[in-house]
């Protein structure tokens, strides 16, 4: 769009407005006005941030995976738990097709689930990591010993992690884990007391093989060797995936896990109707966000719309032949008319 800029002369020679038309300028509020009812309260589609959209929509993609994933096992565990009480009224061949099913699920769950399932086949949402559980053989007498000793923990692998741990004379329990959990947190390795007695360690799944072989530890020679690093095994807690696999190795003896095969069947559920649930909240929420509500009304609005546009030009029209009317008249005239 191109303005041509016009000196005050040749508004005084061209330009048929008078006082009387500059007058009418009052009327141009009138045609701006509107109603705040003629368009829907906010022309975006969302009234969230974007950042707020997009983790629903993650969260919501997350469930579906682990719904997915968890759907299918459910199916094969029923199909396995019936063929197992039916007496041998389903074949040998078939109750072996669905526990091999069950265990190329579990042997690939990451991919399957999307790492939205761990091996206890609960369902991880957010930013949470699939874990592990797992004991550390030996570590009751870490905690009990009062004689104070520097631990050195080594992580080999891929490369090799050292992190040093101080345990103060007569320590109690609690301190000492404390203390472990300062040195092995470098390893993303945590630990917590159960029942006040039995302490059970986590770590990520995707490090679980590597602490599951390669972690060690060198003492002074109280609690453990001075000198030398002694491996620590680790013993991961039992998961269902466990007793999956231990009935799809032996099929005979299947018809005595069947009580372990409910408990699995009953775990899915539950998980099942908790992600449903979850499902149901996301979804009304992203639904709540929604403008226009009604099928008809983004089309109203896109009409109500065009009319504003299209009076835009007469109304842009009008306040350009008032402002050059007002380069002809005194600025004390212009200031009595707009006061």
């Amino acid at each position: 769009m191109q303005v041509a800029l016009q000196s005050p002369n040749s508004f005084s020679s061209t330009s048929p407005l008078s006082r009387g038309q500059v007058s009418r300028t009052a009327g141009v509020g009138q045609v701006t006005g509107s109603r705040p009812s003629d368009f829907p309260d906010s022309p975006f589609i969302s009234t969230r941030p974007l950042r707020y959209n997009v983790q629903l929509n993650e969260q919501l993609t997350s469930v579906q995976q682990a719904d997915n994933f968890l759907r299918k096992v459910e199916n094969h565990l029923l199909a396995l738990r019936q063929g197992v009480s039916s007496n041998g009224a389903v074949s040998a061949a078939k109750l072996q097709k669905h526990a091999d099913s069950l265990t190329s699920l579990m042997d690939k769950r990451n991919a399957y689930s999307g790492g939205t399932v761990d091996r206890r086949l609960n369902a991880v949402l957010g930013e949470k990591q699939p874990q592990v559980n797992f004991s550390l053989q030996g570590i009751g007498n870490v905690l009990q010993k009062p004689e104070g000793e520097t631990l050195i923990f080594s992580l080999a692998g891929t490369k090799r992690d050292i992190a040093a741990v101080t345990i103060r004379e007569n320590s109690s329990p609690s301190q000492v884990l404390r203390s472990l959990n300062l040195g092995l947190g470098k390893f993303g390795v945590q630990g917590k007391s159960v029942d006040g007695n039995q302490v059970v360690f986590a770590v990520n799944e995707s490090q679980w093989e590597r602490v599951s072989e390669h972690l060690s530890v060198r003492g002074e020679g109280q609690r453990y060797p001075d000198g030398v690093f002694y491996p620590l095994k680790a013993v991961a807690e039992p998961a269902p995936e466990d007793t999956i696999r231990k009935v799809s190795d032996n099929l005979s003896g299947a018809r005595s896990q069947l009580r372990d095969i409910q408990g699995i069947l009953e775990q899915v559920n539950g998980q099942r109707r908790q992600l449903m649930q979850i499902k149901d909240n996301v979804r009304s929420r992203i639904d709540g966000m929604a403008t226009f509500q009604n099928e008809g009304a983004a089309l109203q609005a896109s009409a109500i719309l065009s009319d504003k546009l299209s009076s835009g030009s007469n109304d842009f029209s009008t306040v350009t032949q008032a402002l050059g009317g007002q380069a002809n008249v005194r600025s004390l005239t212009v200031r009595n008319l707009l006061g």
